[in-house]
């Protein structure tokens, strides 16, 4: 007899004293490696109890199959968190537990939530409307899914409000439904190539996020990137709870956490994807994604950026990974790090089981390609002919190796010739299909050599085809993303015909949109750029304060140039974060923020949002609760908005005095503060203040301490990453930064105990490639580079042509000033004690005409001498030690 797609419905909930639950399961099952119990803590994730629902995934194999292959059911656990004065912790917390033979969680979500709606609202404390609960959905599935498990039927809705239409996902090998790796490169941008590599050489992988969604998404995705290859739903766990660790006994495996321990645990793992962070670390190896690589990543964010859907961006990497696959094939040499790591890879059960069941799809692609070329190149085409081949073009041009294969086939130079045809139809296709091309180097300097920019730009400003001008400044915006681009537009003073565009009461929303955010690119590269007149920019936002995105656009621009922010509207999101961080408890605080950097992450138009709403002074309050504080004030430093409110607060001084009162207690804390001090020091302003508050000894001192210390030498790359954009941001200052660099000359270079000289001690650094905070360590090749680049910057002498004898114990900071009083806790941190103390050193007095640090002969006129001590704010004591 066929099993039944749908296996059963239950409930799970959190008793006080019983803990996680299985309760009112139908039909009733037992299982020997799940129990109920287990069952119910992979429903209730860690920290959902700070969410109001939240949902998970599982896969395990399924115990009632028999013979040689396997199958597995597929579990979605919906949670709802109800505030309930009357419940002893405060809240009803049930969850809803649905598990199956196919994984069409997309279906599963809607019903779940549907139906746990109705089970935390009722009234009914007998259990029988649970129980009924439970019948009804497993009865809806059971008559709704179709025996192919590929289509919905149509029934009977048994919830209050319309019933669902769901176009279900064919479930083939390694594909779940619902899932978005969309979400994924969002969140992850080009280290998601790193998870690329980190999955073909079979790693150990951890996706840590404060949601189970979130990090279950990450996990089911992460076989689209590598497909075709297949044989991953094996060894793949969503969610992991802390009370069952069986998942990550493996050799290999792909797993999802929402508790933070599992961070700081690395033997547990290869590989680390931090969704607070947004960022993936290979924590045994240093891997460095290829040219190749950026320009996959650049390109399908452009896609998403311009509507592409999922299965777009699937095949995005299904391309990319092909073409790797085929160079093996064909023995040709692999480059960088595909060498490095993956030149095995053919060996592998992975290589061998795509050879024996699918041969790679052959090159049908380029050879239409080829045909559609030639056919844009016959004398005598009708225009609609021409209009109908540049279309199909532009609609195959989905992957790099593609849009590389057209351009040394011509592509640009039939492009070009197109723009000036009486057709609009035909400038529109040949326009966009430039787009495409031009997001790699060597089509933007053909483009721009060969005359296609300044056309280009002829046909945005002038073109009677509205869809032709969109088209035209949506290629403008294209080449705006590399900086040899906004060079040309720059030449080519395209600032104010943009200006002109955004400002124009007649043009098109989207036109105005990506004209606006063309002047943001030319801005950011070149912000010496003459500033077009803001009054017309601020009174646009009052026209047309209804399209968010139009909006959010002209605001950044505004804060890009400096300009004073009208009142902004506070959204409901930004809203509930600021209230999250009120909590009374440590726990709560931290996870609050961990989410709301998620968020910051994913929507960068929220910064603003936040700094309005007074974030910047409650994240100060909540500083000794997590290290995330210092990634949010990152994010914030990148607008000028936000930089003045740090500035206000006195947030250098703060960072200053961390860095200098626990410097011999290097943890994942003082990393976060390290790379906030590398934010800060990109702004000019920022970096006179930092000057002020003798920032270069304090961070020359550390790399002094740490330069030999193979554990602890992570601080020093970002130590010397901030002072190169000092150097570079404040050239006037650079003698006197090059004066306070002079005693790392003593530990450039060293004499080994057997005569040989290595640069910056690499006998104890190349053996440090990891730490235990789960970042990568720099080889101690990378410290040397960077510190030969920046004492060069400096007008040092090259390291390369210098030998020291043995280097003499490192020296103090020279002038360094004298630390402020110690509060009464050895440990606090009082920022509302330093801040003032380090401000009264470098301010001017009524008979003195300069300030008292070594910089002041050197710097711009000091206009943040005359600020007002910033207000004190509440002491920030350490955080405990993990």
């Amino acid at each position: 007899m066929a099993k039944r797609l749908i296996h059963s419905v239950s409930i799970a909930e959190f008793d006080i004293t019983l803990g996680n639950t299985l309760t009112h399961r139908y039909p009733e099952f037992t299982f020997q490696l799940y129990d109920y119990g287990k069952l119910a803590n992979l429903c209730i994730p860690d920290g959902a109890h700070i969410h109001t629902e939240d949902f998970t995934y599982i896969i395990f194999e399924d115990e009632e199959t028999t013979g040689p292959s396997k199958s597995f059911l597929y579990g979605f656990g919906f949670f709802q968190n109800q505030r309930d004065s009357t419940m002893k912790r405060g809240a009803k917390q049930k969850a809803m537990l649905l598990l199956s033979r196919v994984p069409h969680f997309e279906l599963f979500e809607l019903v779940l939530r549907a139906a746990l709606t109705q089970v935390i609202n009722s009234t009914d404390t007998s259990g029988n409307f649970e129980r009924e609960m439970v019948r009804t959905v497993y009865t809806f599935f059971d008559n709704t899914i179709n025996k192919n498990a590929n289509y919905l039927t149509t029934k009977t809705w048994p919830f209050p409000g319309s019933p669902i239409v769901v176009e279900l996902t064919q479930c083939t090998e390694d594909q779940f439904g619902g899932v978005s790796l969309i979400e994924m490169v969002r969140t992850f941008r080009l280290d998601v190539m790193v998870l690329w590599y980190s999955v073909l050489m079979e790693h150990r992988i951890l996706f840590s996020g404060n949601e189970a969604n979130k990090v279950g998404n990450c996990c089911l995705a992460v076989p689209l990137l590598v497909a075709p290859i297949k044989g991953f739903t094996e060894i793949i766990c969503p969610y992991v709870a802390l009370t069952d660790l069986a998942p990550l006994q493996r050799n290999k495996f792909i797993v999802g956490t929402t508790n933070k321990l599992f961070e700081t645990k690395p033997e547990w793992y290869d590989t680390v994807a931090i969704f607070s962070s947004a960022s993936v670390n290979c924590i045994r190896n240093r891997i460095k994604v290829l040219g190749s690589d950026r320009q996959l990543i650049k390109s399908v964010l452009s896609g998403i950026d311009e509507g592409k859907d999922e299965a777009w961006v699937r095949e995005q990497f299904r391309r990319h990974t092909e073409t790797f696959v085929r160079l093996l094939q064909e023995g040709k040499p692999l480059l960088g790090s595909q060498a490095k790591f993956l030149g095995h890879f053919k060996s592998t059960p992975l290589y061998r089981r795509l050879a024996s069941h699918r041969s790679l799809s052959n090159n049908q692609s380029a050879l239409e390609h080829y045909k559609l070329l030639a056919a844009l190149t016959e004398k005598h085409a009708a225009a609609s002919e021409l209009g109908m081949h540049f279309f199909r073009l532009d609609r195959s041009l989905v992957a790099i190796d593609d849009i590389e294969e057209v351009c040394d086939a011509g592509a640009i130079t039939i492009a070009m010739s197109s723009l000036h045809n009486e057709s609009a139809t035909v400038r529109k296709y040949a326009v966009m299909v430039l787009s495409k091309l031009v997001i790699t180097v060597k089509a933007q300097i053909a483009v721009i050599t060969g005359g296609a920019l300044d056309r280009i730009i002829q046909i945005m400003k002038d073109d009677p085809a509205l869809n032709v001008r969109s088209a035209a400044c949506t290629a403008l915006l294209k080449i705006s993303q590399l900086y040899i681009g906004v060079v040309a537009l720059a030449e080519r003073h395209v600032a104010e015909v943009l200006g002109g565009i955004v400002c124009d009461t007649q043009s098109d929303l989207n036109l105005k949109t990506h004209a606006a955010a063309t002047l943001i690119q030319i801005y950011r590269f070149l912000p010496d750029t003459p500033r077009l007149p803001p009054a017309q920019f601020h009174q646009l936002l009052v026209g047309h304060s209804a399209d968010y995105l139009f909006t959010a656009t002209l605001l950044e621009l505004l804060d890009v140039w400096g300009e004073t922010l009208p009142h902004l509207r506070i959204s409901a999101k930004t809203e509930m974060h600021i209230e999250a961080m009120h909590a009374l408890d440590s726990a709560n605080i931290s996870r609050a923020i961990e989410h709301l950097v998620e968020d910051l992450v994913r929507n960068r138009n929220y910064v603003l949002e936040l700094i309005q709403a007074g974030g910047v002074e409650q994240l100060l309050r909540s500083a000794n609760q997590t290290q995330e504080v210092w990634t949010v004030f990152a994010l914030i430093a990148n607008t000028n908005f936000g930089r003045e409110r740090l500035l206000m607060v006195g947030i250098i001084e703060l960072a200053l005095e961390w860095i200098r009162n626990h410097i011999s207690r290097i943890d994942e804390y003082y990393i976060c503060v390290m790379r906030f001090i590398e934010v800060i020091c990109q702004n000019r302003k920022c970096g006179v203040r930092f000057l002020e508050q003798y920032g270069v000894q304090i961070l020359v001192d550390l790399v002094l301490r740490y330069s030999g210390k193979a554990d602890e030498n992570v601080v020093c790359l970002p130590a010397l990453c901030s002072i190169k954009y000092l150097l570079r941001t404040l050239p006037q200052s650079r003698l006197d930064i090059k004066q306070a660099l002079l005693p790392l000359r003593n530990v450039a270079m060293f004499t080994s105990s057997t005569g040989s000289t290595l640069g910056l001690g690499e006998s104890c650094l190349s053996s440090a490639l990891s730490s235990s905070m789960g970042s990568s360590l720099s080889s101690s090749t990378e410290l040397f580079k960077m510190l030969d680049s920046v004492l060069q910057m400096a007008e040092e002498t090259s390291m390369a042509r210098l030998t020291f004898p043995p280097p003499p114990p490192p020296p103090l900071p020279p002038q360094l000033p004298p630390p402020p009083p110690q509060p009464s806790h050895p440990q606090q941190l009082s920022a509302s004690l330093v801040a003032p103390a380090l401000l009264s050193q470098t301010s001017v007095g009524a008979g003195s005409s300069t300030p008292s640090f070594p910089f002041a002969q050197s710097l711009p006129t000091m206009h943040t001498l005359a600020r007002p001590a910033p207000p004190a704010f509440p002491s920030v004591p350490p955080p405990p030690p993990p």
